[in-house]
């Protein structure tokens, strides 16, 4: 059954790396930037949720045995009753998994909390004199931890959301709360210079992808190491980071080992000046093998997304234009909400390298309105 699992993964990676490089116009429906926003904003009006459903860590549970549970009739559900001042009513469409959700479950919060760190939603109703997001507007946390993501609909205060372009797309926007925030953050620890040479271990992750797409549009070159203990992905995963930005790409057993071609690489490219390394996925000493003497090494895990939140408007802005100009994609696998213990244990396993987005009822209307 696992070996039929992981063999789906190849063949959908696959396709996917195949899409990716004929252009945008063939990649599926489910991560294409289409008019999916434009075709909900038209229907915001005729919007008619009835009471949704809200995942949550229920508190007073030994750690370890935490678990989204559901919690049908949200009080805070869509009525006829307008938001209180300086709050909207959202309808939620998208949320991204990421490991700090599947943290969450071995430290049991002090009181029961929604759940999701990461995800979008269209709002639905504002104040009357609100000059926040008004109805039709999408967005997403201004920080993580502002509101849980798992749910269908809340009233949240506007000092918690920012509002997007109409153009991004939905499964980014859902997903530019952790790995991209996380990525950024690292890149900015090397200040590293455009047409630098920098080397990214564990590209093939999430939190690698986003690097390597942020880096190239720095203007870095970048080394990509990726693991390669399935050597059937291998290929597909390194064509994947290639499309992606990457200048070359190494298997971190050539890394690791000494006279692997590794040499040959460095002389013709020369050493990197710094280097990241994305998550757990590969070992640090084959990133440093490739960064000069001297030169900055970055352990980047996706807990950067919650650190220093003062450059947050610098980095929301080039996130954003990144994602408008489709050069912030990363590799996803579509669920429904409903499937939210499946999505955690293939994220907490990193089955195929793929980051899980969890659709809403509302979110899947909108895929099949726009496809």
């Amino acid at each position: 059954k696992g070996l039929r699992a992981r063999t789906g993964e190849r063949r959908d990676l696959r396709a996917w790396v195949k899409m990716q490089a004929v252009g945008m116009r063939c990649i599926p429906r489910w991560v294409r930037p289409a008019s999916s926003w434009n075709v909900l904003r038209r229907g915001a009006a005729s919007s008619s949720l009835s009471h949704g459903v809200s995942y949550v860590y229920p508190s007073g549970k030994s750690a370890g045995q935490l678990a989204p549970v559901p919690v049908v009739g949200d009080s805070s559900g869509p009525s006829d009753a307008p938001p209180a001042q300086g709050s909207v009513k959202v309808a939620f469409l998208a949320a991204g998994v990421s490991s700090l959700d599947i943290s969450m479950l071995a430290k049991p919060p002090k009181s029961e909390q929604v759940a999701g760190l990461e995800g979008v939603a269209k709002v639905i109703a504002s104040a009357s004199s609100a000059s926040g997001p008004q109805p039709g507007t999408f967005v997403v946390p201004r920080r993580i931890g502002a509101f849980g993501t798992f749910r269908e609909h809340a009233e949240l205060s506007v000092d918690d959301v920012i509002a997007l372009p109409d153009d991004v797309p939905v499964e980014t926007a859902a997903t530019l709360g952790i790995a991209p925030r996380s990525a950024w953050a690292a890149l900015e620890q090397l200040k590293a210079p455009a047409g630098s040479l920098i080397a990214i271990g564990g590209a093939e992750t999430p939190l690698g992808q986003a690097a390597v797409q942020i880096a190239s549009s720095r203007g870095l070159r970048v080394i990509a190491v990726l693991n390669d203990k399935d050597a059937e992905s291998w290929k597909p995963l390194s064509q994947l980071v290639k499309i992606l930005g990457a200048e070359c790409v190494l298997p971190e057993s050539s890394a690791l080992k000494p006279g692997s071609g590794v040499s040959a690489v460095l002389s013709d490219l020369g050493k990197a000046a710094a280097g990241i390394v994305c998550g757990k996925t590969v070992h640090a000493a084959g990133v440093k093998k490739l960064v000069k003497n001297g030169g900055n090494v970055v352990s980047a895990t996706e807990d950067l997304a919650t650190k220093d939140t003062s450059s947050d408007t610098r980095m929301f802005e080039e996130l954003v234009s990144l994602a408008v100009a489709g050069k912030l994609r990363l590799w996803l696998r579509k669920m429904k909400l409903s499937e939210i213990g499946t999505a955690f244990e293939q994220t907490r396993n990193c089955v195929g390298d793929r980051k899980v987005v969890l659709f809403t009822k509302e979110g899947e209307r909108m895929l099949q309105s726009s496809a």
